[in-house]
C-alpha cells in the first residue's frame, strides 16, 4: 500500500512540474532561453522552486550529502538517447573529485534522469528515487550544475558574503522570482566566493526587461556552465571529505574570473560524508509523503 501511495504522489506531483503553466500568470517578462530559468517559469506555481532548485524546507547553503561511496543512477526511456552526455557530465565530477556514480541495481536512493520542461534538481539527498529534470536543452554544463545540487550545493550567488564581489540589480528582476536572488544562510566550508563557480548564476537570469540581475563588481564574467572550477571541486572535497590529491590544483585567489575544466584526478580514500543532524522526512523511500501532509498548496496550481 505504502508504495503503491507513494508511486501516485510521485507520478502526480511529476505531471504538474511538467505542465506548461498559463501564459497570462507569467507576467511581463522577456524570456531569456535559459533551460536552468525555463523550468521555473514554464510550470506551474510552486512556492519551493529557487530556479532550478527544488526545494523542501531547509534553506542551508548545503544541502544533506550522500553518505555512500558511490551514487547509484538511473537514465529514464525519455533520455536514452542522451546517455552519452549524460555519462560525460557524471565523469565531469567523478574525474575530479571522490564522487562516484554508478547504474542503479538494487539500491533504494539514486538519482533519476528525467524528461523535464527545463534543467532542475533537488538540494541533496532526499531520498529514494530522486529525480533530475532535463530538457532536450540541457547541455553537459547544465547537468554538472544540476548535480552539483543533488550533491547538496546550492547557488553562489546567494551567500552571504556576496555584497563584496557582485551587485543584484532588483528593478531587472521578476518581481515573482526575487526570492531566487535572496542570501541563505549556512556553511560555505571556509571558501572565498567563486564568480566563476559553475554554480554562479548568469548576468540576465530571471531577467524583467533583458537588462542584468546580476553583475560582477570587478567585471568578471559570470554564469559559465563549460565545467567545474577549481573552488567547485575543492567544495565537493571539503563536503565529501576526499582523500590526498595525486596533483595538487594551482591556488585559486578570490579574484579569480575565470573557472578551467579541469581534468586533475583524486585518489579515492572513502570517508562517508558528515552524518546530517536532522532527518527531513519520515520515510527515506516516500519523500512526497512529507510534501503532501506538510505542504499541500506546492501541488496546486496559481489561480
Amino acid at each position: 500500500m505504502g508504495t503503491s501511495r507513494a508511486s501516485l504522489f510521485y507520478f502526480f506531483f511529476t505531471v504538474l512540474i511538467n505542465a506548461p503553466m498559463d501564459p497570462a500568470a507569467k507576467g511581463n517578462w522577456i524570456p531569456d532561453n535559459n533551460p536552468e530559468t525555463s523550468f521555473e517559469l514554464m510550470q506551474y506555481y510552486i512556492p519551493a522552486t529557487q530556479g532550478d532548485v527544488i526545494l523542501w524546507f531547509d534553506r542551508n547553503a548545503v544541502g544533506s550529502p550522500w553518505d555512500v561511496e558511490s551514487i547509484p543512477y538511473q537514465i529514464s526511456y525519455q533520455l536514452a538517447h542522451r546517455e552519452e552526455v549524460l555519462t560525460a557530465s557524471l565523469e565531469e565530477i567523478s574525474q575530479n573529485t571522490c564522487v562516484k556514480f554508478h547504474p542503479q541495481t538494487t539500491e533504494l536512493d539514486y538519482l533519476f534522469f528525467t524528461d523535464g520542461s527545463g534543467c532542475a534538481s533537488y538540494l541533496g539527498k532526499i531520498g529514494g528515487k530522486q529525480p533530475v529534470y532535463l530538457s532536450e536543452r540541457c547541455l553537459k554544463g547544465n547537468i554538472v550544475h544540476e548535480l552539483m545540487h543533488a550533491l547538496g550545493f546550492h547557488h553562489e550567488h546567494m551567500r552571504q558574503d556576496r555584497d563584496d564581489r557582485i551587485t543584484v540589480l532588483y528593478e531587472n528582476i521578476i518581481p515573482e522570482k526575487i526570492k531566487n536572488f535572496d542570501k541563505i544562510d549556512g556553511n560555505i566550508l571556509g571558501l572565498p566566493y567563486d564568480t566563476g563557480s559553475i554554480m554562479h548564476y548568469g548576468e540576465k537570469f530571471f531577467s524583467l526587461n533583458g537588462n542584468p540581475t546580476v553583475v560582477s563588481k570587478e567585471g568578471e564574467p559570470i554564469g559559465q556552465r563549460d565545467g567545474l572550477s577549481e573552488l567547485d571541486v575543492k567544495r565537493v572535497q571539503l563536503l565529501y571529505k576526499c582523500g590526498e590529491q595525486t596533483n595538487t590544483p594551482a591556488p585559486v585567489s578570490a579574484q579569480s574570473t575565470t573557472a578551467p575544466h579541469l581534468t586533475t584526478r583524486h585518489k579515492v580514500k572513502h570517508s562517508h560524508a558528515p552524518e546530517w543532524t536532522k532527518e527531513h522526512f519520515p520515510s527515506k523511500r516516500n519523500p512526497f509523503e512529507m510534501l503532501v501532509l506538510f505542504n499541500l498548496n506546492m501541488l496546486l496550481p496559481r489561480t
